[in-house]
């Protein structure tokens, strides 16, 4: 594990990630390999639509699983985990007598799986969750990643690099690039506020992929505003720009609660971090 230190931001680069991803696949991958994927079991949060409310925007989502069957005999929870992993419980997913999956919430009311519509709301800039179906012992479990509103940059020949918030105070943010080459050196600059620029190397992995911490860190400021840009050395470059720091997170979470609890748009389950 490599650490460069600094007055503002330290860097950790590390090979596996805490949070789990969908892999890459690599290019040229066989149809036998691309058949099974398509038949493994998933769980998408479909997006369905959108409303502003009062200047924050909130995304309505709905459940559909794939290749994922749920035997009458069997219960299943459905929760949604935080960035830095606390579960909230949305209900019991079981099977009907007409082979219907069904949401019993804790309030005792239920639901149509393939009905059932939530909306995220109070989430930052770049805040991620996972919606997770699993069993009692954790013995079939499903999950997706949820971005709510992306931070991400994106180029013409597949490249992408997305910052994700990793702490609820603002001060833990990672870095994921995706679509580079096995094995093939970026360039990363840093700046956050007026603290000079961070400059490191970091290799992407056998899939292309490289991931980082991001710790801003500004004595004379409890938020501020920073960037990220990976470089090739083809000299192609991606740049994303995120908020950070508790003043920030604050902010957003207190204006965006007002809201929801002045308009819950069609009293549907919210979800609000």
């Amino acid at each position: 594990m490599n650490y460069i230190f600094n007055f503002s931001v330290l860097f950790i680069s590390f090979c596996n990630c805490l949070f789990s991803y969908e892999k890459i696949g690599c290019s040229g991958a066989s149809k036998a390999q691309e058949n099974k994927e398509n038949a493994e079991p998933k769980l998408i949060a479909q997006f369905q639509t959108q409303k502003v409310i009062k200047d924050d925007v909130y995304n309505f989502y709905s459940i559909i699983l794939q290749n994922f069957n749920i035997n009458p005999n069997e219960k299943f929870m459905l929760c949604t985990r935080n960035c830095v992993g606390e579960l909230n419980e949305i209900g019991e997913v079981f099977q009907n007598v007409k082979g219907e999956n069904i949401i019993l919430f804790p309030n005792k009311k239920y639901s149509l799986l393939k009905t059932y519509l939530f909306f995220v709301g109070g989430m930052c800039l770049g805040e991620s969750m996972d919606i997770i179906l699993t069993n009692k012992d954790n013995s079939k479990c499903i999950s997706t990643h949820l971005v709510n509103h992306p931070i991400e940059a994106t180029n013409g020949s597949g490249q992408k690099i997305s910052i994700e918030l990793r702490s609820l105070d603002g001060s833990l943010y990672e870095c994921i690039g995706e679509g580079f080459n096995p094995k093939e050196e970026i360039k990363i600059e840093s700046f956050s506020n007026e603290s000079p620029v961070i400059l490191t190397f970091i290799n992407a992995n056998e899939q292309g992929r490289f991931s980082f911490f991001v710790i801003p860190n500004n004595e004379r400021n409890c938020d501020g505003l920073g960037f990220i840009t990976s470089t090739r050395q083809s000299g192609d470059a991606l740049t994303v720009k995120y908020y950070w720091g508790k003043k920030y997170i604050k902010r957003v979470k207190a204006s965006s609660m007002k809201a929801l609890l002045e308009n819950n748009p069609n009293n549907h389950d919210m979800f609000h971090y």
